[in-house]
């Protein structure tokens, strides 16, 4: 199978489930819409985590993410508008990240780091849309070292369609396109541009887990119905296209995100910034890094509310 832009697309991925992103208060007005997880949502292997930031950063208000442990995950951070921050105290994987920039981090036995807006909107205020996507590690890789892969927006492989819909590839391989980032664990990720009456099918393996996101205008996602800002279609595994499409009577364009990736054969249990595949490693991470997170592990033996 492959990706198709336009005509006769054949059978198509059904929606499981329609939700919305809750919109959340991580503290200091760090305000972050949350795909997962959620209640209706609790986890989707080996997805752990979907936030988007933004639009609207008010001045003096928004600090971001102070440093905090992470371990058994890999984090990739998109900005999408504006500009961003993240790295380690010690400076080693600092980056600044402008529109369209993409860091890829792994955290395997664990590591510290920190993220926030851009310093100057921070302070004055601003424009800053970004995506972070955590996804769990499989069990071999747990002792490796903390890594980083930056993607300058320069670098993102683009499709451009005749109708002038359009796909970043941010992970993985579509529309023949293979973008420079390698993950740990299987991952196709493309972020969608379709003005009105255009659509595009990314071809989506169908032993992968796949939602797709809308940040901004609606889309129709498989025949379904009319989705808009901030909601999330779940997706069956039952085919290879997922097809998003803006209904030619919208007033503006879409952009969307298509997410999807192979789940592990792991249990995967999550606690905090922590993913393991049992509570006896979750215990651990708590007893290195539970401290700078003021918590302890459970005193039943489990591990403490995610």
């Amino acid at each position: 199978m492959s990706d198709i832009v336009s005509g006769e697309i054949g059978p198509t991925r059904s929606i499981q489930t329609v939700l919305r992103a809750i919109l959340t208060d991580e503290g200091t007005e760090f305000m972050v819409n949350r795909t997962m997880p959620q209640e209706r949502l609790p986890n989707l292997n080996p997805f752990a985590l979907l936030d988007v930031l933004g639009p609207e950063v008010p001045p003096g208000h928004v600090e971001g993410y102070d440093a905090h442990p992470h371990a058994g995950i890999e984090v990739l951070t998109y900005c999408i508008e504006g500009a961003f921050e993240n790295g380690t105290p010690s400076g080693e994987h600092e980056t600044e990240m402008d529109a369209g920039d993409m860091v890829w981090m792994t955290f395997g036995k664990g590591a510290v780091h920190f993220e926030r807006p851009a310093p100057h909107i921070i302070e004055n205020g601003g424009r800053v849309l970004t995506a972070q996507l955590w996804l769990a590690l499989p069990k071999h890789a747990y002792e490796n070292p903390i890594t980083a892969q930056r993607m300058h927006a320069k670098d993102v492989p683009v499709f451009e369609g005749e109708d002038g819909a359009r796909a970043r590839v941010l992970v993985g391989t579509l529309f023949g396109l293979t973008s420079p980032l390698k993950p740990t664990n299987q991952v196709a990720y493309t972020h969608l541009t379709l003005p009105p009456g255009t659509s595009l099918s990314p071809d989506i393996p169908n032993d992968y887990n796949c939602f797709v996101h809308i940040l901004k205008g609606e889309a129709i996602v498989s025949g379904g119905p009319r989705l808009h800002q901030r909601q999330v279609a779940l997706l069956a595994p039952d085919s290879t296209h997922v097809h998003v499409e803006n209904p030619a009577d919208s007033q503006e364009t879409t952009e969307c995100l298509v997410v999807s990736a192979k789940p592990l054969e792991q249990p995967l249990i999550k606690a905090a910034t922590f993913v393991m595949s049992s509570p006896q490693e979750i215990e651990e991470c708590f007893r290195k890094y539970g401290h700078m997170l003021g918590l302890s592990f459970g005193k039943d033996g489990g591990p403490p509310p995610a």
